[in-house]
């Protein structure tokens, strides 16, 4: 018979509920620090099939009051912080990291199921001399209770998506979807830290939310919070309480919600999020502007003709990204958890400023040149401080940051990200690094492996790889070994490929993700069946500039790809020599 111990045996004395929440949400490893029940000497070990199912029924209930109990009090908390204009670098993370509708129930399923296997753990503990798997001394068909009473099993269910489907879902079921949200893992302080002197201050840290897994029910892994395709669905929404958010309902055109308070020169915004506790608020307590629903978005085709050519080189295009050859139904399209942190090497490229030009392309207004720290959160400089176009035009004229070994961030994201909203400003690139080791992510040289490259194993021969003796020696001083070094770190120190902006190591990983996208697609642009061949010619034709010109009051944009560096006004021409979509091959007869 399972010794019977409550789960209020396992809260010390006086633990107040804000303890109980920031200990049990967390997945199986917060449970950790609690004090561990004294093995029985002599104890017999558990084989499969003596832990009685209403014991594991019973773990399941009070995991699900204390999971229900720890994200009810959370939502909370944040709300009163946001009312009084408090809120922590912690809580204003977990604001915009909220799941939503289906999203919510698969990971509050996940939270479930992974806090009831701790809870059955640490109730076996007394059982055995030492360390064990819970899930070893459970049969299938008491894994398969657990699956089913945590509600992980009803989040698996095929959605059937036919193959005479002309268009895909707006959730994305047919093409993937996911979500992404979590407990604290925050990152502690340095004792010589130069910016935060005190010791009792940390950088917050949210894990990604865990998803129910198919196999073993005690490996971790998280859920995409979007759909993994080059879809759009960043601004149609990837379920459907969002989708149905961010349209104008009142018709049958499918038209995008517009603002209905604000306008930039005539042109609509975009709508204004309706929670009464927006961070963006805290901003600016005058304007009273709050948060955009939704966001800009970059097509397929540009995305892959002018913007990933420029990125990978043009060695490495061809090596990962060879010319499209058709659908291939073999291909898994999902985003492989690596792509989540090595698509971020795109933070090296990010300028310390937000430049505002005029339609001649000068310094317009009394803040030309806004730091990035004073932006984020700030939608109230969109409405009250010139609209869109000039930071359009900014964006086009102004290169982005050049990733220098002795530079790869600027300060602006390493030491002041969200820093006029919190105590303390965050530090990306710790995020980053973080983030890889929350996911469980190998280590540097495990990547290299993985896409055939050299791996280092001495300071040598890393600043051979590096072609930097010197960073090698720092990171050497940091890591022990090339091993341990963070995939981002690794990454986005290495040199960069000829023509390109990133090194060996992040090409693989990005060009290998890119195309799994594009092959693993039923409904790429180019793959026959999906457009005409008329059809395929006038999308061919689609840019960027083009997109600006149509959307915006500018007349003047960039005439080569808009994502190299161009100058006003050598590079730039006139809308009017810009081709519009042709739109007759689609005119129904």
């Amino acid at each position: 018979m399972l010794l019977s111990l409550s789960s209020d045996a396992l809260v010390p004395p006086g633990l107040g509920s804000f303890a109980e929440m920031k200990l049990f949400l967390a997945l199986a490893g917060l449970l950790a620090p609690l004090a561990m029940p004294q093995t029985s000497s002599g104890a017999t070990p558990v084989i499969p099939g003596e832990v009685e199912n209403s014991e594991i029924l019973t773990c399941m209930e009070e995991a699900k009051q204390l999971v229900d109990k720890a994200y009810k009090e959370r939502r909370e908390s944040i709300k009163q912080s946001l009312r009084r204009g408090t809120a922590s670098p912690m809580e204003l993370i977990s604001y915009f990291k909220q799941p939503v509708a289906a999203t919510r129930t698969a990971v509050r399923a996940a939270d479930y199921l992974h806090v009831a296997l701790d809870l059955l753990k640490r109730k076996l503990q007394p059982l055995f001399p030492g360390p064990f798997n819970v899930t070893d001394v459970l049969t299938p068909a008491q894994l398969n209770l657990l699956s089913k009473s945590s509600g992980c099993a009803y989040q698996d269910v095929k959605v059937t998506c036919p193959e005479q489907d002309k268009y895909r879902t707006i959730t994305g079921h047919c093409n993937n979807s996911c979500l992404q949200q979590p407990p604290c893992f925050p990152l502690k302080i340095p004792p010589n830290d130069p910016r935060i002197k005190s010791q009792e201050d940390c950088i917050p840290f949210f894990r990604s939310c865990p998803a129910c897994t198919r196999s073993n029910i005690t490996i971790r892994n998280q859920i995409n919070a979007l759909t993994s395709f080059v879809d759009a669905s960043a601004v149609y929404g990837s379920e459907d309480p969002l989708a149905r958010r961010l349209r104008n309902l009142t018709n049958q055109l499918g038209l995008l919600a517009v603002n209905t308070r604000f306008r930039d020169n005539g042109r609509a915004l975009m709508p204004f999020d309706n929670l009464h506790d927006d961070p963006c608020l805290l901003t600016n307590r005058s304007a009273r502007i709050p948060c955009f629903l939704a966001d800009l978005r970059l097509w397929d085709i540009i995305t892959y003709r002018d913007y990933l050519p420029l990125v990978l080189g043009p060695a490495a295009m061809r090596k990962y990204l060879p010319r499209y050859r058709g659908y291939n139904d073999s291909v898994d399209p999902r985003i492989a958890n690596v792509f989540t942190n090595a698509f971020r090497y795109g933070h090296t490229l990010i300028q310390p400023f937000m430049f505002r030009l005029d339609n001649q392309y000068r310094p317009t207004g009394p803040n030309p040149r806004v730091p990035l720290s004073k932006v984020f959160f700030a939608t109230w400089r969109v409405v009250k401080e010139g609209g869109i176009d000039p930071i359009l035009r900014g964006l086009m004229a102004t290169p982005a940051k050049l990733n220098r070994q002795n530079q790869i961030v600027v300060d602006e994201i390493r030491e002041r990200l969200f820093e006029q909203v919190m105590r303390i400003g965050l530090d990306l690139p710790a995020l980053n690094m973080q983030r890889s080791r929350d996911h469980g992510l190998p280590g540097y040289n495990a990547w290299r492996r993985f896409c055939g490259l050299p791996q280092p194993s001495t300071v040598g021969e890393l600043g051979t790889v590096l072609k930097n003796m010197g960073l090698a020696q720092k990171l050497m001083a940091q890591y022990g070994t090339p091993n341990n070094i963070d995939i981002w770190m690794g990454g986005v120190s290495e040199p960069l490929e000829p023509n390109g902006r990133v090194g060996q190591l992040l090409a693989c990983l990005i060009g290998t993700q890119f195309r799994k996208l594009r092959d693993g697609d039923r409904f790429w642009w180019e793959k026959p069946g999906v457009f005409s061949a008329q059809q395929r010619r006038a999308l061919a034709s689609i840019s960027l500039p083009r997109i600006i010109c149509d959307n915006t009051g500018i007349t003047t944009v960039s005439k080569n790809n808009i994502f190299m560096s161009n100058s006003y006004p050598r590079d730039f021409v006139n809308c009017t020599s810009i081709p519009k979509l042709n739109l007759a091959s689609w005119r129904e007869a």
